[in-house]
């Protein structure tokens, strides 16, 4: 058995093993169900729903939270896990790019497999590897281990060695199912429709011809009159060129199918179809006009990413090399930017804030990245209005 030695501390054996990933009691009777993840994401609404999805949580710090003495929660800038996930993940990306491939595995494949190069009993750097180069053995157990492919070698890896974040499982168990193959049949209806919509425009979207002639003609000769016909005429092109026909020879357009017509409205479906598949606001997708920008921004917030953030943050807290139960750390994305209101909401909101008592002008400042000042931390006292306010009262 061949050893190889990869990024200095994880040892690839090779082995033989099936298809990487696990299958799923999917319908396999239509060819239309072929399609794989990677030619799924071909589909415009579906790539623009990925990244919708991973742009916005990769676009929030995550960051490392201590419970204090008496249960409050405050930030340590100091932590090992602080660095890994809101500083440098790895030697070679950003927070950014690491948290979008990280959701974009997720939507993707259904799962995002971390390796954890650990130095001195810590978890040093933490790098995201191809969902379908990963295949979950022993699932049903509750120490499940996992072969990694590297080229022809392979490897066999612990929990210890590798984070596992699942997405949903609608099944159980230790897989999580990924939404592009779960619905392969609808986006490869999305597929055909777009491929559909290329040769409608690509003929200068004008119906088909019928080309009549006096004489009896064989297939051989037909086809060689209609490939003389389209290398003239068919395509956008070559659209309107003049045509000149002899020996009696008709010409007639078909009229358009109004079943063609209706492809405008089955893109729209599809688009909408989509959008359920990734629990999104269609109107995020569709370029349809927004009504409440900040309505759907919460229902954005609340009903597609809070979900997937919590998914991430147990899964990073549930990892005992990252995060020892002994520390009593966690991580938590912060999605405030995500609902910043804009700069008049906001004075508007600080000002009755100050005046009521109960944000003092630094912790004004610092929410919008001011330094403090001298004699910022004194509460206002007195509100507008002469009543002294509740922490005078106290």
């Amino acid at each position: 058995m061949r050893v190889a030695t990869v990024r200095g501390d994880v040892s690839l054996r090779a082995r033989s093993f099936g298809t990487a990933g696990t299958s799923f009691p999917m319908p396999t009777d239509n060819a239309l169900t072929t399609n794989t993840p990677s030619s799924s994401v071909s589909v415009p609404a579906v790539m623009a729903s990925i990244r919708l999805i991973s742009d916005s949580i990769s676009a929030m710090p995550c960051k490392v939270y201590r419970k204090t003495a008496d249960g409050t929660p405050e930030m340590d800038t100091a932590a090992t896990q602080y660095d890994l996930l809101h500083r440098a993940p790895n030697a070679s990306q950003s927070p950014f790019e690491f948290w979008q491939d990280v959701t974009c595995s997720i939507e993707t494949f259904g799962n995002a497999y971390i390796l954890k190069t650990q130095s001195r009993g810590e978890v040093r750097e933490l790098r995201v590897i191809r969902g379908d180069r990963v295949r979950v053995l022993n699932e049903d157990s509750y120490e499940p281990t996992y072969e990694i492919r590297d080229g022809e070698d392979v490897a066999e890896l612990t929990s210890k060695e590798l984070l596992h974040i699942r997405g949903i499982a609608p099944f159980g168990g230790a897989v999580g199912l990924s939404p592009l193959e779960a619905h392969r049949q609808v986006l490869a209806n999305a597929q055909q429709v777009n491929r559909f919509q290329g040769a409608f425009f690509q003929n200068d979207a004008a119906p088909g011809a019928v080309i009549r002639l006096p004489q009896q003609v064989n297939a051989e000769q037909a086809k060689e009159i209609a490939d003389l016909w389209n290398s003239a005429h068919a395509g956008a092109g070559r659209a309107r060129r003049t045509a000149v026909l002899g020996g009696g020879a008709e010409l007639t357009v078909m009229p358009v199918n109004m079943q063609d017509l209706a492809m405008v409205d089955q893109m729209k479906l599809s688009v909408e179809d989509i959008a359920r598949i990734f629990g999104l606001p269609a109107q995020l997708i569709t370029g349809d006009p927004i009504g409440d920008t900040q309505q759907v921004t919460e229902q954005f917030l609340k009903f597609c990413l809070a979900p997937r953030m919590r998914r991430i943050e147990s899964a990073l807290r549930a990892d005992q090399q990252l995060f020892p139960p002994q520390d009593e750390l966690y991580p938590e994305f912060k999605a405030d930017s995500l609902l910043r209101p804009s700069t008049r909401e906001r004075y508007e909101a600080m000002l009755k804030a100050r005046q009521a008592g109960w944000l003092t002008a630094n912790e004004i400042r610092a929410l919008e990245n001011y330094p403090a000042v001298e004699g910022g931390d004194d509460l206002q006292m007195t509100p507008v209005g002469g009543a002294p306010n509740l922490t005078q009262q106290q």
